[in-house]
């Protein structure tokens, strides 16, 4: 990808003011000085190619619905590549979650704080999908799929 197509990937992230937006555009200075570090070349890379999940907001009224049914923990898991995947709720009463991530569903694999552990997104309140490091198009379609409820 040459520098023009970057830059113009780089800005409709800007654009479309996610959460990604400020890092896109300090990002789009180090490319136009032409000053890209290995890391930030991974990131470039990463935003630029990530894959698309579009329309899983109901994600989080399923998982929800578990939860006011009673189930203590609501959870739903795939193995994907030999790795066991699970969408979670983060409870609105939860006393450990940040306050911006209480109500929403985390994507993630493996236990928090150890070395295997793979993050893939969180599904927000409003039915937004924020990418984490490790999404892939496998888990992206297994998410749509899930959705399509």
């Amino acid at each position: 990808m040459d520098k023009q197509q970057t830059l113009k990937g780089l800005a409709t992230i800007v654009a479309s003011d996610s959460k990604d937006a400020a890092f896109a555009a300090s990002l789009m200075a180090a490319v136009a000085k032409g000053t890209v570090s290995p890391k930030q070349q991974a990131c470039i890379d990463r935003l630029l190619n990530a894959p698309s999940v579009d329309s899983v907001g109901n994600l989080v009224a399923i998982v929800t619905r578990l939860a006011n049914s009673g189930e203590k923990y609501p959870k739903v898991k795939a193995t994907i590549d030999g790795v066991e995947w699970t969408v979670s709720l983060t409870p609105l009463d939860s006393v450990k979650a940040k306050p911006e991530n209480r109500g929403t569903c985390a994507v993630a694999a493996g236990k928090w704080g150890t070395p295997e552990n793979k993050y893939a997104g969180r599904i927000l309140a409003d039915g937004q999908f924020v990418a984490g490091k490790d999404l892939t198009p496998a888990i992206a379609e297994w998410l749509k799929s899930l959705a399509a409820w």
